[in-house]
Parts: structure tokens; C-alpha cells; sequence
């Protein structure tokens, strides 16, 4: 049955064949004993053939089920993007959005005084804004700032838009202000790609495309509702996930869930395990001091590491879950511990859906919901074989 572009086709005659049969009695083959034909007999063997062979291979909506479409082509589910500020230019608090710029007067050759605005006084820096996940750069003064800040995003979907604001952080202030935004959005391509876009000048488009996963694209992109200003950022999709386990891997390197959270009823198992090791922390954040711990939910088993104080903590706890149908998320929790109620310093989430048997892999999970944060993670899947015992390492996320 042929398969073209994920739809299943069944071939049919055009017209109906022209069917010819004959039937006669005897051994055929003997010349002492003659085939020979049975008036009545012979016509009426022919056409309950003929009529029988027309309904099966002709009329094949007699007796063929149709079958439902299969779309064959993966289906990208979530990736990790590099994000990496580097700069800003032009930058102009005459012409950018905020509390009021500082002025500075100077007198003019006829004597009138003169307002300038003072744009060295500027004092940014960028909040990176992927989904619930946020990260911010340093800050750096000047019109044209300089951060080279990186970080490690996670997509949950096929889609995302990436969101960069600018803001001002005046001297001895806690308050920041807004000064202009832009937005970069990406997209996965059937062919591995991945395509870039933003809006540019006058209302244009800028694009940008990478053919393979750890080719870096970089983009200059104007600030939105302003006249002045432009970011350069660089972008780097590391991988791909896929919903069948799959992963679109670095060239140089090498859809709706069912929720069971809310269900009463049995969750069903794959009679597999799978194995979640959380292994450190790094740059976690509290408002006092930082004793952090960390909590992971599947289906509706709970665990919970035990408590580090410090703020890059290393844990190599090793937990172990039934993996369960229909379920491929793992919710994770970071807290620090309080004497009155413990502070969320983050949380996570990791698509464990379509399990294969592969390498071995090891990643850092970002925070989502703070401004700092990251887990080392090592995730793996073991069948229990009940009449050997024996457990088999399969594919790690």
C-alpha cells in the first residue's frame, strides 16, 4: 500500500476490466479424456467468477474499511535556544519611552541657555522573556551599551516569541524604568530549520534562517514604537525535540496532552522506570540566604531532594518514577527553606514523552519565573524484565 505525505492511498481500477473465463470439465490434459464443456453448467460458473471477481478488485468499497490518515512527519514539541544580548546603539532618551531624561543647560553664543539631554547618564540593561522563562543582563551605561550576556532557553512547542525589553536603572534608585521593547519570533521547519523573523524598519521584515541545529544567526532588530535605537542579538537552537523521542541533534555535534493530574481514575503504566537524578543547582536566588531544595512530581508521585545551603548546590540524588501512558511531563519545583514558609525560587518543566533507546545525555534545565537559576538534570528510562531481572538502559532527555 503506497504511503505518500503521511496519507495512506488505496489504487482502484479506472474502468471495468474486461473479465474473460472459461470453465470445462474433464482432466484437461489428456488426450484419451477431453476437456469438455457443459452447456448451462460452464455459463453459469463463468459469470458467478466474473461477478465475484468485479465485486473484490473493482468495487473495492464492498468489501475494503477505509483507514484514517496517519500524518508520518515529526512533530516538534519543545528545543533549547541560546540567546545571546550583545548590544545595543543609538540609544536616546529623547526619543525612548520612560520617566523624564535628565537635562543638562548650556548658554549658546548669543547668550540663551540651551537644554541638552544627557544620554551618557543611561544606565540599561535587557530582560530576556521566553514563555514563563526570564532572564536579565548586567547593566551597562551609555548610548550604545554593551552586555554579551547568554542564556539557556527552553521552548515547550514548535513556536516562540522571544521578548526583549530595555530598561533604565537610574543611580540610587530601586526603580526601573521602561524605555522600549522588540520581539523575535521562530518557528521549526520540516526540514530541521529553523526560521527567525522580527519587524524592522518602516514596517519590514527582518528574517533570518538556519538551516541546521548550532548555526548561529544574528539579527539587528529596531526597538518597537520608537524612532531611535536597535538591539543585536545572536540565536543559536542547540536541538529539537520531538514527540516520538527524537532529537534534532547540533550538525557539528553529532499538541494537546491528556492531563491525569485531575483524574480519580488509574493512571496506566508502561511497566517501565524512569530514573531522575538531580545533580546541582547553579545561581539560584532567594531573598535571604539560599537554602534550596528540590521538588518533582510525575503523575502524582511526589519526591523531594534534600536541603543544600548555598546558592550552587550539588545534590546527586537519584529518584524513580513508574512511567506512565500519556504522560510525558515532569513538573520540578525550587525552594529555599524559611523559618516561616519556605520562598518558590523557580520552577520547571521537562517533556519526558517517546523514550528511546540511545545515548546517554545530560542537561541544565532553566528556571522559569525568576531572573536566575539552573538544574543539572540526568534523566533515564529502565525496562524491568520480571523473568530475568534484568534492566535495560534506554534513551536519556
Amino acid at each position: 500500500m503506497p504511503v505518500l505525505d503521511g496519507r495512506a492511498v488505496l489504487y482502484s481500477f479506472v474502468s471495468t476490466p474486461d473479465v474473460r473465463i472459461g470453465v470445462a470439465f474433464g482432466s484437461g490434459g489428456s488426450q484419451s479424456l477431453p476437456a469438455t464443456e457443459l452447456p448451462g453448467v460452464s455459463s453459469w460458473l463463468v459469470k458467478v467468477f466474473t461477478d465475484t471477481l468485479i465485486k473484490t478488485m473493482v468495487e473495492p468499497h464492498r468489501r475494503c474499511y477505509s483507514l484514517p490518515a496517519v500524518d508520518l512527519r515529526k512533530k516538534a514539541v519543545g528545543g533549547i535556544v541560546y540567546v545571546s544580548v550583545i548590544s545595543a546603539s543609538n540609544l536616546s532618551r529623547s526619543k525612548l519611552r520612560g520617566s523624564p531624561p535628565r537635562r543638562e543647560q548650556s548658554s549658546s553664543l548669543n547668550g540663551s541657555l540651551v537644554e541638552n539631554f544627557d544620554d551618557n547618564n543611561l544606565r540599561t540593561f535587557v530582560e530576556v522573556e521566553l514563555g514563563q522563562l526570564t532572564r536579565r543582563t548586567a547593566v551597562s551605561p551609555g548610548s550604545s551599551p554593551r552586555w554579551d550576556s547568554t542564556f539557556n532557553m527552553v521552548l515547550h512547542e514548535e513556536t516562540g516569541t522571544l521578548r526583549l525589553h530595555l530598561y533604565n536603572c537610574p543611580p540610587n534608585s530601586v526603580k526601573f524604568d521602561f524605555l522600549a521593547k522588540c520581539e523575535i519570533k521562530m518557528k521549526y521547519a520540516a526540514d530541521d530549520s529553523t526560521a527567525f523573523w522580527a519587524i524592522g524598519h518602516d514596517s519590514g521584515v527582518i528574517a533570518k534562517h538556519a538551516e541546521f541545529c548550532g548555526k548561529e544567526v544574528e539579527m539587528v532588530v529596531p526597538f518597537e514604537g520608537v524612532t531611535s535605537g536597535e538591539l543585536t542579538v545572536k540565536l543559536v537552537v542547540k536541538e529539537w525535540q520531538f514527540s516520538d523521542g527524537s532529537l534534532s541533534l547540533n550538525k557539528f555535534n553529532g499538541s494537546s496532552r491528556k492531563s491525569t493530574y485531575s483524574s480519580s481514575s488509574p493512571l496506566s503504566r508502561t511497566g517501565r522506570k524512569i530514573n531522575v537524578a538531580i545533580m546541582e543547582g547553579k545561581d539560584l536566588i532567594s531573598s535571604g540566604k539560599c537554602d534550596p531544595y528540590v521538588k518533582l512530581q510525575y503523575g502524582k508521585v511526589l519526591q523531594k531532594t534534600r536541603t543544600a545551603h548555598t546558592s550552587n548546590p550539588f545534590w546527586n540524588q537519584k529518584f524513580e518514577f513508574d512511567e506512565i501512558v500519556d504522560d510525558g511531563c515532569l513538573k520540578i519545583k525550587c525552594y529555599s527553606e524559611e523559618m516561616f514558609g519556605d520562598e518558590n525560587i523557580g520552577s520547571a518543566r521537562v517533556n519526558l514523552e517517546g523514550l528511546l533507546e540511545g545515548s546517554i545525555r545530560d542537561i541544565w534545565v532553566p528556571l522559569e519565573k525568576v531572573n536566575s537559576g539552573e538544574l543539572r538534570l540526568q534523566i533515564d528510562a529502565v525496562r524491568v524484565n520480571d523473568a530475568e531481572g534484568s534492566r535495560v538502559l534506554l534513551y536519556h532527555i
